[in-house]
């Protein structure tokens, strides 16, 4: 073996050695979230009220969480109240580039001096949603990011509920509609289940809410155009980006496999 292969050889495993005791670092502490229940109440003021309850199992010494809010022009959250079960908290909001950011510190004691170390806790935010709720002339419209691409790491499974006035000629989407397990009315509550999304992916409702169902929705957006048409629009363009990239995808899976297959054919 001549000297540059030795220096090589030598450098690769110096290169190792040393990442061995930061990975072993990173693997000796980590969380996943296991299920998240949301739940919004949309109200005829125009009012969003939303709950959020995010059940988090830590492997490791954690001292807390942060919560990610993208805001648009005009909107903001109100009345924020935080409680933790299975470790105690206390919270603090800070506002960059139309994002409110939630920190929740977690604490073995009541103290409030001692991170947690492998527990189980269960984060519940509550806040009040100003201008989450745009109203055309012909309809009200709710469109949530239920789970956002702000997140570090996926959720197995989201249970939303959309409290609605009443459930009369709603009409609703879900962006991107594979993570979607079932949907469906109870009453005037829209109940979703999500199969497991992936890290850094997002999940979204549309709604298009009768204009009957809202009585001076002063902490809605008002929008001097109709929109039923425009949002079905948006939809029909959504989905048929979905379809072109499914065909995409499988005409790739289906080179590949006759890749595979021509050689040992000829």
């Amino acid at each position: 073996m001549d000297k540059k292969r030795i220096m090589s050889f030598i450098l690769i495993l110096s290169f190792f050695i040393t990442a061995l005791p930061s990975v072993s670092f990173a693997e000796d502490r980590t969380y996943s979230i296991t299920q998240a229940n949301i739940d919004l109440f949309v109200q005829q003021n125009g009012m969003l009220h939303v709950n959020e309850k995010y059940y988090y199992s830590f492997n490791g010494t954690y001292h807390g969480i942060y919560r990610d809010i993208p805001l648009q022009n005009g909107q903001d959250i109100k009345n924020i109240k935080i409680t933790a079960n299975g470790a105690y908290c206390t919270y603090e909001i800070t506002d960059k580039d139309n994002i409110k950011t939630i920190t929740v510190y977690i604490y073995s004691d009541p103290e409030k001096t001692i991170p947690i170390t492998n527990k189980n806790v269960q984060v519940t935010i509550n806040y009040d949603f100003i201008n989450a709720i745009n109203i055309y002339n012909d309809i009200g419209e709710l469109h949530y990011k239920i789970w956002g691409e702000f997140w570090d790491v996926g959720v197995e499974k989201i249970n939303a509920n959309i409290h609605l006035p009443s459930s009369d000629s709603v009409k609703y989407w879900f962006n991107p509609p594979y993570y979607l397990k079932t949907a469906n009315f109870n009453d005037s509550t829209l109940k979703i289940e999500t199969k497991k999304i992936t890290h850094r992916n997002q999940f979204e409702l549309r709604m298009a809410i009768p204009l009957k169902e809202f009585k001076n929705p002063i902490y809605a957006k008002k929008i001097n155009k109709n929109g039923l048409g425009e949002i079905e629009k948006i939809q029909k363009d959504y989905q048929n980006k979905i379809d072109y990239n499914t065909f995409i995808c499988q005409l790739v899976a289906f080179l590949m496999i006759l890749s595979i297959i021509f050689p040992i054919f000829i």
